[in-house]
Parts: structure tokens; sequence; C-alpha cells
């Protein structure tokens, strides 16, 4: 199974420009209007806990529950339009139409409700898929992190 949250986009802090020459990424982040470059050197491996990502306040309309806050870091995005990610939102609850994608849950958890169905308890390790225009509702007890791939915009 997977979760992909499409409405986060335009709330993205940070974008990723990858180097495949030196092996390198540079991410965008966008600080008061102003942007700043951050070097990844992504040649050896890197802990995705060790990710700073920025969280922004989730679009107060879709907040069901607490103050909860949203960020992400395209972590590459391929020839073939496919975007490969990290994604967390901290604890809360909130409503989501979706895009295609498949994700893994790499810590945290949250129970999400997929088009008013059962509810599913998400944790480490676990996997799902949204399909586009899915309607979700996300509860999230315990800072939650995926890695997400989905189309390229």
């Amino acid at each position: 199974m997977c979760w992909i949250h499409d409405g986060l986009r335009a709330a993205s802090v940070s974008d990723l420009i990858y180097n495949l020459e030196t092996g390198t990424a540079t991410t965008m982040n966008e600080n008061d209007g102003q942007r700043d470059a951050t070097r990844i050197d992504l040649t050896a491996s890197k802990s995705v806990d060790d990710l700073d990502i920025r969280l922004e306040p989730i679009d107060a309309s879709t907040v069901i529950q607490g103050l909860p806050q949203a960020g992400l870091m395209e972590l590459l995005t391929y020839a073939e339009p496919v975007e490969v990610g990290v994604w967390e939102m901290s604890a809360g609850g909130c409503r989501d139409v979706e895009a295609d994608e498949f994700l893994v849950v790499i810590a945290g958890s949250a129970v999400v409700t997929v088009n008013d169905g059962q509810p599913q308890l998400l944790k480490p390790g676990d996997m799902m898929r949204f399909r586009r225009g899915d309607r979700t509702t996300w509860t999230v007890k315990e800072r939650i992190r995926k890695i997400y791939v989905t189309p390229a915009a």
C-alpha cells in the first residue's frame, strides 16, 4: 500500500537539484521569500533521519485536530518522470486529496483512512499505495516520516 500528498507540493519548502557528474545535490530552501542553497553529498549513504526537513503549518481549512505541520524534501527526479523523496508530518490530523503514490513508512506512526474506508495504522516498514484523487484523513500521534515515489510534476 502507499500514500502520497500532492496537496503539499505547493507548500513545499525544499527543492532538490541533483548533479549526476559529481553525485552531489543542492537543496533550495525558501526562508521568508529568500532561497538559500544547502549541499548534500549523495556519493555516500545518508540516513534519512538526518535530513533537515523544514515544516510549515498545514492549511487551516484542512486541519481537523491539533496544529499539524508538514514538509518534504525531494531527493531525486529521474529523466523518466518519477520523483522519489522523503515526507513527514508532525502530530495532529488533516484531510487531503492524494496523487498517485507509493510509500514506505520509515519512522513514526499514523492512522490513515482512505475514501471513508477502514482506518489503517501505518508504522515503520509499512508500504501503501494511493490512487490519484483518493481522499484521505491523517491522524498522527507520533511524527511520521515516509519515503515516497510518485510521477514527477
